[in-house]
């Protein structure tokens, strides 16, 4: 004879004393409420996201660069895995004179996405920008092997001539 889960379930319940029954039926409401709680908990807090990614935008399309370098820092932290956050924090750090932390920035998304031939461009003008020619033409080449149409193509090509060009 065969029994399925619902049978199952059914003589189970058949079986519970009327007690038992009662604290079944107040387990299954509390964590209902529980569920429902934290349902909210995650809304509020992705809507305040969202209010604090809008303040880091309205501050990096002020050129307000040290608030954006603040505010997207903070999102990174609070959520590391979206790209527009580091690629926002990479070009205030940047626009603020600070190129190391841009690098690191940058550095930091591909090891969440290795094949992002923006971020491997972007590294790789740093990088030239610096003097670091090795270091540009790797993030160069990357991109080029990243690249998926012919102007990307030929933008990868075009920096890493000027690799090329200026070690020689």
């Amino acid at each position: 004879m065969k029994f399925s889960s619902a049978t199952i379930s059914v003589t189970f319940l058949k079986r519970l004393s009327s007690k038992q029954n009662a604290a079944l039926n107040i387990n299954i409401t509390s964590i209902a409420k529980l569920l429902i709680l934290l349902g909210l908990i995650a809304f509020c807090a992705c809507s305040k996201y969202e209010d604090r990614l809008e303040e880091a935008r309205a501050a990096l399309n002020a050129k307000n660069w040290e608030a954006a370098c603040r505010l997207y820092g903070a999102l990174v932290d609070s959520n590391p895995i979206s790209r527009e956050v580091y690629l926002s924090l990479a070009k205030a750090q940047f626009e603020a004179k600070r190129e190391t932390e841009a690098i690191r920035t940058l550095s930091g998304w591909l090891v969440i996405d290795p094949t992002d031939r923006e971020t491997h461009m972007n590294l790789g003008k740093l990088e030239l920008g610096r003097g670091r020619r090795a270091e540009a033409a790797a993030h160069f080449l990357t991109a080029r092997r990243y690249s998926e149409y012919g102007d990307d193509i030929r933008e990868a090509e075009e920096w890493l001539l000027r690799t090329q060009t200026a070690i020689q």
